[in-house]
């Protein structure tokens, strides 16, 4: 069963060998097999499984299952959660939505019984979110104890958390490409590009398809052009932002904005072919766990290209 309607879905291109970050990677992107995302199994009658619980404090992540769980669209997802008069099961919860209105459960008893919650969710959700998924009374437990880890853990959200909520966005609505790689030769570079372009529109000069980001196949990190995360930013937060906003945002998550640029035939002769550059913000999403631990740092990205013989694409270009 899938999610919630986004502007993309996952690449059908066949999966690579991967390290356990890269897959972690994926399944936030919304490409992934076991996080985020609400399956069936294959049983009969089929049986609706749920992603795995994120841990408790980790407030983005909680958001983000809710907001699969729920079938809420991708362009509006839960950003907080609260609860209100009474302690226990005759309180009151409000779920927080960017750009739409709050989700809310009085009293919050009612998210443990099936029918009633679905209820509510028919009745709150908006005309772009998706329909109830048939929930049960086991995914209601489950539903019931992620609600709760995100009223005892929300707070003053910081600026971490706020940009992983907004790029875990953009990725879901995003359509992800595997198998192409910024540090490989000039070829493999362009093949990068060329995947993240989208198509312009011939009367307004307007880019329009579907929005793109990859997984580099040496490094596991997520690439994607510097001005469709800026786009999907400005269209969560509802405003324009300041000049220098996302470029901050996202060096505060450790990304790295770099110049992507390659030539679709090799020598001297492909500087006359087909040719393809862009800006591209490269990085790891934050909060995984040691044993996933892909390098990430400039200097030792860097010898790894020069012990394979690879290009580098450094931070430095603009």
């Amino acid at each position: 069963m899938s999610g919630a309607p986004t502007s993309g879905g996952p690449s059908d291109q066949p999966s690579f060998a991967e390290p356990a970050k890269v897959r972690r990677l994926a399944a936030i992107a919304g490409g992934g097999e076991d996080t985020y995302k609400v399956t069936l199994t294959d049983t009969k009658p089929p049986r609706l499984v749920l992603p795995k619980v994120p841990a408790v404090g980790d407030t983005a992540r909680l958001c983000a299952w809710l907001t699969a769980v729920f079938n809420l669209h991708a362009a509006s997802p839960i950003v907080a959660g609260h609860q209100q008069g009474l302690r226990g099961a005759n309180g009151h919860v409000v779920l927080e939505r960017r750009n739409a209105a709050p989700l809310r459960f009085e009293p919050v008893s009612r998210i443990n019984n099936p029918a009633r919650l679905i209820e509510d969710l028919s009745w709150q959700v908006g005309p772009h979110d998706g329909a109830a998924h048939a929930l049960k009374a086991a995914d209601c437990r489950q539903v019931a104890h992620v609600v709760r880890m995100l009223c005892g853990s929300t707070k003053a959200i910081s600026d971490e958390e706020e940009t992983v909520s907004l790029l875990l966005t953009f990725l879901n609505e995003s359509e992800l490409v595997e198998g192409c790689s910024c540090y490989g030769p000039a070829a493999e570079r362009y093949e990068a590009a060329q995947a993240l372009q989208r198509t312009c529109d011939e009367h307004t000069g307007r880019p329009r398809g579907v929005v793109k980001h990859l997984t580099d196949r040496n490094t596991g990190e997520v690439v994607a052009r510097v001005s469709d995360i800026a786009d999907s930013f400005r269209r969560q937060l509802g405003s324009s932002v300041g000049r220098g906003f996302v470029e901050g945002r996202m060096a505060g998550l450790g990304f790295v904005k770099a110049t992507l640029d390659g030539h679709r035939f090799p020598g001297r002769a492909g500087r006359n072919g087909p040719h393809a550059r862009c800006q591209v913000f490269r990085g790891h999403l934050p909060g995984l766990d040691d044993e996933d631990a892909v390098v990430t740092d400039e200097n030792t990205v860097t010898a790894i290209a020069v012990a394979q013989g690879l290009p580098v694409v450094t931070g430095a270009e603009k």
